[in-house]
């Protein structure tokens, strides 16, 4: 029965939705217009299956990893789940669940890196052209700048605490030499 729906090019509808199934239907199509163009064509849309597959491996393994540094707030498991990210999306721009994952992935990582005053690491996970992004850039930046105007201030303030203190001693000095000479 099955080599006699073959012959009669008799498909068995389904509603699943897949990739592969949607090369097979293009493959199996009755007119020979609606096939693959060339055996090349054809093999092109099954190795371009293939990348995708291993690039939904990798995305979801690179979760996995997001799952992970949600837990330990670790920064090495956040590079590694936006390490994984970017490459499934190497493997396939496409995969929608990679881009999003890399995405937040980047947004956790970068709030991490401010919550430990890592604000340049944090910074270098952003996307200031990101509009999910662009508040926690401003704020990474506006952390920077009152650090730096702190660092600043006690650095004045550490030279202003030399000098007073090179002036009380020049001034004991002076009384113990006059007090010497008086004597």
């Amino acid at each position: 029965e099955c080599c006699r729906a073959a012959a009669r090019n008799d498909i068995v509808a389904t509603d699943q939705r897949s990739e592969l199934l949607d090369i097979a239907r293009r493959a199996l199509a009755t007119r020979p217009a609606d096939r693959h163009a060339t055996v090349r064509e054809f093999q092109q849309a099954i190795r371009d299956h293939e990348a995708h597959l291993e690039s939904l491996r990798l995305a979801s393994l690179a979760r996995q990893d997001l799952e992970r540094a949600r837990s330990s707030r670790k920064y090495d498991d956040f590079a590694r789940a936006v390490y994984g990210f970017g490459n499934a999306i190497e493997l396939w721009s496409g995969n929608r669940e990679a881009v999003e994952g890399l995405d937040t992935a980047r947004l956790e990582y970068a709030t991490v890196a401010l919550r430990g005053q890592n604000f340049e690491l944090g910074l270098g996970q952003l996307e200031p052209r990101n509009s999910r992004h662009a508040p926690l850039v401003e704020e990474l930046k506006g952390e920077i700048v009152r650090r730096d105007t702190r660092q600043k201030r006690e650095r004045q303030l550490k030279r202003l605490i030399v000098l007073g203190t090179a002036c009380a001693f020049l001034v004991v000095l002076y009384f113990f030499l006059d007090a010497r000479e008086n004597a």
